[in-house]
């Protein structure tokens, strides 16, 4: 093997792991954006009322209104869902696949710490 294979061989290994750097920030970022909901919807249990408005889909009235401990599930379905992708996206060696299901989850924890906060926001007393 040559100089030039070497360095040829370097510069593919060095540009395959920068690529996914970006990509594990992100997925970190996504875990630490739905911890902190969850530490958050903790940390607040005193400030809520008994129940909470969490289940918008269903008809108006008592059915969409839940204790304030179930407001960590949509945080908790997010992290499923980033480890899940964050499975599929290793096991399978696509880029756009690995791209697209981090940003799918990153836009899963996001959207469900918005419902969150704007859930705390709405019925919390401050």
């Amino acid at each position: 093997m040559g100089l030039q294979d070497k360095l040829s061989l370097s510069f593919k290994l060095n540009k395959s792991s920068s690529s996914l750097a970006p990509l594990n920030r992100i997925t970190i970022a996504s875990i630490a954006l739905s911890a902190a909901s969850i530490v958050l919807v903790s940390l607040l249990q005193k400030n809520l009322p008994p129940q909470v408005p969490l289940f918008y889909g269903l008809a108006e009235g008592e059915e969409q209104l839940a204790t304030p401990i179930l407001l960590i599930v949509p945080a908790s379905i997010s992290l499923i869902i980033i480890f899940v992708n964050s499975l599929i996206s290793h096991l399978w060696k696509n880029e756009f696949l690995q791209e697209a299901l981090t940003f799918a989850a990153l836009a899963v924890s996001v959207l469900s710490a918005i419902a969150t906060f704007k859930v705390i926001l709405l019925v919390g007393s401050f």
